[in-house]
């Protein structure tokens, strides 16, 4: 049998450095090998050989890739599979194969790490802010507390200019605020948007009126309640 010969012909090809002959020779014994676990470990050898033997991390990449679809859940594979996706500068089908893997891991833990990076490469590498905000969506969905998501969110709607979800996003910041500092900045940034964005100046007084009971002293809130009252013409809370 031809993989068997293949099978010998491993150890000898890496023993005698011939390294530009392993690479059809581990197709020869993938193509005969069934079981996943085998498998995995045969394409991380190949790798292996493209990047550090055959310097060509592109094929090391693609090698890594079908590894890590022998084995979707194996999140500690990730860091490597990211690393030759940056020198290789295959970030397309890096997220499209942890798309893959989300979809198969049911750990809620694995699955919001997972979404984050897909999220980030698609804002960070491949400048496609829609997508980007789609996976840090769902990764709120899952966990509504998560700050990296919230704050990622927050930055893509505004910047995309979806004022009624950037409202929803506040919200949930408000939920998880520390303290009253971080709580003060959110309702700033929150009414703000009611105000410059969405025109609705009776929300955003509503929000300021709310921040005069727990900041009575901030002259920044009175200021903000002035200035809509001068844009309407109410002069009788001025006096």
């Amino acid at each position: 049998r031809h993989d068997g010969a293949a099978r010998q012909l491993v150890p000898i090809y890496r023993e005698l450095g011939s390294w530009s002959k392993l690479p059809d020779v581990y197709d020869i014994v993938l193509e005969a090998t069934d079981t996943r676990e085998d498998r995995q470990v045969l394409l991380l050898e190949l790798a292996d050989v493209h990047q550090e033997h055959l310097r060509d991390p592109d094929l090391a990449f693609f090698a890594y890739v079908q590894a890590v679809r022998e084995s979707p859940t194996a999140t500690n594979l990730h860091p490597e599979l990211r690393r030759l996706a940056e020198v290789s500068g295959n970030w397309d089908s890096y997220v499209e194969v942890l798309q893959e893997t989300v979809e198969l891991n049911d750990d809620p833990v694995d699955r919001v790490a997972t979404l984050l990076e897909v999220g980030a490469v698609y804002r960070d590498r491949l400048d496609a802010h829609a997508e980007s905000l789609s996976f840090f969506d769902r990764v709120i969905a899952i966990d509504d507390r998560n700050r990296t998501a919230l704050d990622a969110a927050l930055a893509l709607h505004t910047e995309l200019g979806a004022w009624d979800q950037l409202v929803g996003v506040f919200d949930k910041k408000l939920r998880i605020a520390n303290d009253g500092d971080e709580r003060k900045d959110v309702l700033f940034q929150l009414a703000a948007t009611w105000r410059d964005q969405l025109g609705d100046n009776g929300e955003a007084e509503a929000i300021y009126r709310e921040m005069l009971e727990d900041f009575p002293k901030d002259t920044r809130v009175h200021g903000a309640l002035c200035n809509i009252y001068l844009e309407e013409a109410r002069y009788e809370p001025l006096q």
